[in-house]
C-alpha cells in the first residue's frame, strides 16, 4: 500500500470512529433526556408523583408492576426518536459500504481464509440462521443479525484495524466516556430514581446510565474502554484522566460487575508491572481483594439488594434448563432467540410477553452465555470463548481486553451492546489478521 492510500484510509477510519461515537450518543439520548425531564416533562412529573417524597419505600407487588409499566414508557421510541435508534444501523451500513469500496479500489481489507475458530463459529451461526428461518420465518434470524454483527465487522475491518488506527479508536472511546462523565452531575441531581441505589447515605441521586440505557452497561463499557486505552493508546498523557473518569462512572453506575472488573483490571496491571518473584503475592492479594469486594458490595454500591441482581441473571438460565430438551441445550433454538432485538420487535411490554411465542423463545438473556445457549447451544458457548482465547493468544496486547470481555459477558449480552459489539469486531480483526504481521514487521525493522 502506498503512502497516499494509507493516509486516505486513516482519514476514513477517523471519520468512521467519530460517527461511531456520535451514533452511540444518539442511541441513548432520548432516554437520558426523558429521565432528566427535558423530553416528555409530563411523563417525568407523572413518575415523580408516583414515587412520592420517598422513592425507596417498600411497594406492594401491584405498585411495583405499575412502576415497571411507567418505566417501560421511558424506553419506548416514538416518532423522530426512532431515527436516533436507527443511527447505529446507519453506521453499520456505512461501514460495510466503505469497506467494500476500499477493498475494490485498493485491494486492501481483503482477508485470506479465516482462522479455524472463527470459521467454526461462522459455520455454527449459518446453521443456526437457517434453522431459525425454518422454525420462525425471516424476522427471527434478521433480529439475530445484531447479535452476530461483530463477526461482520471482524471480516471487513482489516483495512481500519491496524495499530495506528486502533490508537485513534481508543482516543475516540475516551472522549465518549468523558461525555458520559459530563452528563453524570445532571443525572445525579435531576435523574428519576429508576434503578435503586443510595449514594452517600441518600444525599446523591440514583444510579447513572448516561446514554448507555442501563447502569451496568455504562460501568462495564467504561472499564472496557479503559482497558483498550491502556493497551493501544500511543500516549500515556491522558491515562490518569481516563482512570479518574472510569472510577467515577463505575462508582455511580453502582454495577457489581463493573466494580469487580475495575478491580480485576487494576490487579492485572499490577501483575504485569512487577517482577516475576512478586507475582505470587499479587495473585494472593487479588483473590483476597475480590472476596472482600464481593462481601462489601452492598456498602460500596449503595445497593442493599445487589445480590438479587445476581440471582435475577441466574433465573433465566435455571428456567431455560428446566424447560428445554438436551438437543436444544446442545445446539440451540436458532439465531435470534433470546436476543434483545427479538424482544424489542416482538414483545408486548405492557403485558410483558410475546404473543404466539414461548417464554423460552422471546426473553431477555441478560448474559452472553445465556444468549449463546438459546441460539447456538452449548456448542456455540464453547466456540465463542475459544475464539476469544485464540485471539488473546495471537495478540498479547489485546489479551487483557479479551479477559475483561470474557468476565463481563457473564452478566451482560455484550455482542448486542453498542458500540462495544463494533469495537469487539475491530479488535478481533486486528488480533486475528494483523497483529502477528505487525510484530514481524517491528522485529525486522529493529
Amino acid at each position: 500500500m502506498n503512502e497516499q492510500q494509507s493516509t486516505m484510509q486513516a482519514r476514513l477510519a477517523k471519520y468512521l470512529f467519530i460517527l461511531l461515537i456520535a451514533s452511540a450518543v444518539l442511541n441513548g439520548s432520548a432516554f437520558w433526556l426523558k429521565r432528566v425531564g427535558v423530553l416528555e416533562p409530563q411523563m417525568y412529573q407523572e413518575y415523580m408523583d408516583f414515587l412520592g417524597p420517598n422513592p425507596f419505600y417498600q411497594r406492594s407487588p401491584a405498585e411495583n408492576e405499575q412502576l415497571r409499566v411507567l418505566s417501560s414508557r421511558f424506553y419506548a421510541s416514538e416518532g423522530s426518536e426512532v431515527l436516533l435508534k436507527l443511527a447505529k444501523y446507519g453506521w453499520f451500513l456505512l461501514f460495510i459500504a466503505i469497506s467494500f469500496i476500499v477493498a475494490v479500489r485498493h485491494k486492501t481489507g481483503l482477508i485470506s481464509f479465516p482462522p479455524w475458530p472463527l470459521t467454526l463459529f461462522l459455520l455454527l451461526v449459518a446453521i443456526s440462521a437457517i434453522y431459525s428461518y425454518i422454525q420462525y420465518g425471516p424476522l427471527m434470524p434478521i433480529a439475530g443479525l445484531r447479535f452476530v454483527s461483530f463477526l461482520g465487522v471482524t471480516l471487513l475491518a482489516c483495512w481500519l484495524a491496524h495499530r495506528h488506527n486502533l490508537s485513534m479508536l481508543v482516543n475516540a472511546l475516551l472522549l465518549f466516556m468523558a461525555f458520559q462523565f459530563l452528563l453524570a452531575p445532571i443525572e445525579l441531581s435531576h435523574g428519576l430514581h429508576m434503578f435503586g441505589a443510595k449514594f452517600f447515605g441518600g444525599l446523591a441521586g440514583d444510579r447513572i446510565v448516561g446514554t448507555m440505557l442501563q447502569p451496568s452497561s455504562l460501568g462495564i463499557t467504561a472499564v472496557l474502554c479503559l482497558t483498550l486505552y491502556q493497551g493501544f493508546s500511543n500516549s500515556r498523557r491522558w491515562l490518569p484522566y481516563a482512570i479518574i473518569i472510569t472510577i467515577v462512572l463505575v462508582f455511580f453506575s453502582a454495577s457489581a460487575m463493573a466494580i469487580l472488573l475495575l478491580f480485576m483490571f487494576t490487579a492485572l496491571i499490577a501483575y504485569q508491572g512487577v517482577s516475576i518473584q512478586y507475582r505470587s503475592w499479587i495473585r494472593i492479594a487479588a483473590v483476597s481483594g475480590a472476596a472482600a469486594i464481593i462481601i462489601l458490595l452492598p456498602e460500596i454500591s449503595g445497593r442493599w439488594n445487589i445480590m438479587d441482581s445476581l440471582w435475577g441473571r441466574l433465573l433465566p438460565i435455571e428456567l431455560y434448563l428446566e424447560q428445554n430438551s438436551m438437543i436444544s441445550l446442545l445446539f440451540g433454538q436458532g439465531l435470534g432467540v433470546g436476543t434483545n432485538t427479538a424482544a424489542n420487535l416482538l414483545m408486548d411490554w405492557q403485558a410483558n410477553q410475546a404473543p404466539g411465542y414461548a417464554a423460552t423463545t422471546i426473553f431477555i438473556a441478560d448474559s452472553t452465555p445465556m444468549a449463546l445457549i438459546a441460539q447456538i447451544g452449548l456448542l456455540g458457548v464453547v466456540t465463542f470463548y475459544l475464539l476469544l482465547a485464540y485471539a488473546a493468544r495471537k495478540d498479547p496486547v489485546a489479551a487483557p481486553f479479551y479477559l475483561v470481555v470474557t468476565v463481563a459477558s457473564l452478566t451482560t449480552n455484550l455482542t448486542e451492546l453498542f458500540p462495544i459489539n463494533i469495537v469487539l469486531g475491530i479488535v478481533l480483526a486486528h488480533s486475528l489478521f494483523i497483529a502477528e504481521k505487525e510484530r514481524i514487521d517491528e522485529t525486522l525493522s529493529s
